[in-house]
Parts: structure tokens; C-alpha cells; sequence
């Protein structure tokens, strides 16, 4: 009996791609040395190489939007699109033989969750800022107080439009009319020999009019949306089972990357004016699959199991922490299973 980890959507992609002819060879971190053993990840590159060779429908596999998991690789979570245009899927493969009878394999599916992305953690609630110059007479910056956010997270923009000092006279022209927020969802497929077709979706928008001439001291205002999150529940009120495989999440995507798909997220701010273009600046931000509560729930539960961490033996995690058993102990003879019975020290059976 032996058991592996896989894709369902992939047979083939178990390790880096073939280098095309002609073209310089790229190093996959391997060498091939005469009478060396071979590791699990030289036999997979082999193993796939020859199923390429000889199997025509290789090309089919590779032309489905799926994601091609290598093995070992845990960044990926487990992921399915609601058109099912792009999903990653997680299997534990058990093969069983007896003798020459025939091959059967089991598979369980393994729904992998991603935690890197949590709004918790202290590199997403560092201030990040962008700015940018509209004809030399007016710049828009923005300011994120955080830049993760889960499924009705609140998200709150610092907004200001600054005049050109050295053009005030024709920046005193410039009249603000409205100010758009806006956050918009990327995928971007990478198909193997095709361009990367990218799809982008508005996923909430506020705009705020404002109607004013840009005073010479700029203009500032926040601006603020409620990040959108879909009903788990449907028409009658009854939360559906989740499919297998998958984590039930508010949202119906978050940030991830794989290898023939990636999500990514952008906070818009567009500033219209008149007497000068309009000024459009986009933010990368992150979407994690829960919000900000369930992120601290999530972080208690880190920090507990960092703490019980410490506790385990780094040399063999498998082996309890070394016990220190004293000389004059009356239990001394406990640890290792002794008893005294009669003056004579025998084997302790319970």
C-alpha cells in the first residue's frame, strides 16, 4: 500500500516543463551523476516525460484551464471558480495490489486551506501609498491604513488632490467633479502557447460627487465600501454542503496563484476632472477568504500551536522531549517499566 498526493485535473505535472528545441537549457536544480541513486522528484520528471511520449492526449490535458500542482508544493489551496473555469483540486491517492491481482487506486479528496493571506498578520496593516500627475497640474494620492481584506471587511481610502505649485494658475482651472472607488477582480489564464487572456470584474464601486474648483491647498476626503461577500445560504434559507475537496468560503475568490491561472485584486481610484485628464490609480491589495474576526480567530489558534512547538524535540519530532529521572526517586523504577516485587525487580505488566 503506498500513498501520494496529487491533482485530479493533472497526470502531467509532476515537474518542470520541457526546454523547447533550440532554446538555452534551463537548470531544474538536478544533476546527473553516473551511479547516483535518483530522488523521488528525478523519478517524477522521467515518469512524466515518458507518458508525454507515448501517450497521444498529453495536449488535451495540458489545454484544459486547470491547475498543474507540483508535488510537495502547498501554496496553491484548493480552489474552484463558480464557472469552474479555473480549479485546483487535492487528492490523497491510495494504490492497493495483493500479488498479481489488479491495481486499484482510492482517492480522497484533501481540501488544502491557504493562511498566508491573513488580515492579522502585521505586514498587511503597514500603511501603503501611491500617487500619480495628471498633465503636470494635479496629483492624486491615496493611502490603504491596511491592505487585506475578507468578506464584509470595511475599506477605508485616504484621498487627496494636490495642485502643481509651479503651474497654480492654471490648476486653480481644474474643477473636481466626482471621485470613484472601485474594487476590481483580475484572472489572468496562462495558457501554454497562447497570450495570457485576462478577465477583469468590478466587484463593488461608490463614487462621491464633488463639483468644485481644486482649492490651492488640495483637496482631502476619505473614501469607504463595505468588501462584498456572497449569501451562503440559498432561496430557502439552508447552507448547502460544500463540494468535497473545496473549503466553504464567503467569497467566491481570493488571491492566489497557480500555474496556469492567477487571481489578483485592485483597489481603483479614479479622480474626473475638467481642464485636465481624468487621473485612474490602482492598488494591488489582497483578498483573504475570511474576515478580519475570523482572521483573529485564526491567529490564537497559530499562536497556541507555536507555543506547543517549543515543546517538541527539533532532532526527531516523531520522539517525546528527554525526561530527567533522579537517583533517590521512589517512581524511578515507573519509567522504564519496573516494579519490585519481593526484594526482586521484575518487568511491570499492566
Amino acid at each position: 500500500m503506498s500513498a501520494a498526493t496529487r491533482d485530479d485535473t493533472s497526470l502531467c505535472g509532476l515537474g518542470n516543463e520541457e526546454t523547447p528545441r533550440g532554446a538555452p537549457q534551463r537548470d531544474y536544480g538536478y544533476r546527473w551523476q553516473r551511479n547516483a541513486p535518483l530522488s523521488v522528484a528525478r523519478w517524477a520528471v522521467i515518469m512524466k516525460r515518458l507518458w508525454r511520449w507515448t501517450s497521444p492526449s498529453y495536449y488535451l490535458y495540458r489545454s484544459a484551464e486547470a491547475d498543474r500542482n507540483h508535488l510537495g508544493d502547498y501554496r496553491r489551496p484548493a480552489y474552484s471558480s463558480p464557472s469552474r473555469t479555473a480549479e485546483t483540486l487535492y487528492e490523497l491517492v491510495v494504490m492497493v495490489q495483493q500479488g498479481p491481482s489488479e491495481q486499484k487506486k482510492y482517492a480522497f479528496p484533501v481540501p488544502l486551506a491557504r493562511y498566508d493571506t491573513l488580515s492579522t498578520f502585521g505586514m498587511y496593516n503597514r500603511p501603503e501609498s501611491s500617487q500619480k500627475v495628471s498633465d503636470h497640474l494635479v496629483t492624486l494620492g491615496i493611502s490603504l491604513p491596511r491592505w487585506s481584506y475578507g468578506p464584509l471587511d470595511p475599506v477605508s481610502v485616504y484621498v487627496q488632490l494636490s495642485p502643481n505649485p509651479d503651474w497654480i494658475s492654471k490648476a486653480r482651472k481644474v474643477t473636481i467633479q466626482k471621485l470613484t472607488l472601485t474594487i476590481d477582480e483580475e484572472i489572468i489564464y496562462n495558457h501554454e502557447g497562447d497570450e495570457p487572456q485576462r478577465k477583469v470584474k468590478t466587484l463593488a464601486k461608490r463614487s462621491e460627487s464633488v463639483g468644485m474648483k481644486l482649492p490651492e491647498a488640495g483637496y482631502i476626503t476619505n473614501l469607504g465600501l463595505v468588501f462584498p461577500a456572497r449569501d451562503l445560504r440559498d432561496s430557502d434559507g439552508i447552507l448547502p454542503r460544500s463540494k468535497p475537496g473545496f473549503p466553504f468560503y464567503a467569497v467566491t475568490s481570493f488571491t492566489t496563484t497557480a500555474s496556469l491561472y492567477k487571481i489578483e485584486y485592485y483597489l481603483t481610484v479614479k479622480a474626473h476632472l475638467t481642464s485636465a485628464k481624468d487621473i485612474v490609480l490602482r492598488q494591488p491589495i489582497v483578498v483573504c477568504p475570511q474576515d478580519h474576526v475570523g482572521c483573529k480567530e485564526e491567529m490564537e489558534a497559530i499562536e497556541q500551536a507555536a507555543r506547543e512547538a517549543r515543546h517538541i524535540n527539533p532532532d526527531n519530532p516523531m520522539l517525546p522531549l528527554p525526561t530527567i529521572v533522579r537517583a533517590h526517586d521512589p517512581y524511578a523504577l515507573n519509567y522504564i517499566n519496573v516494579a519490585i516485587v519481593g526484594n526482586v525487580k521484575k518487568p511491570l505488566i499492566d
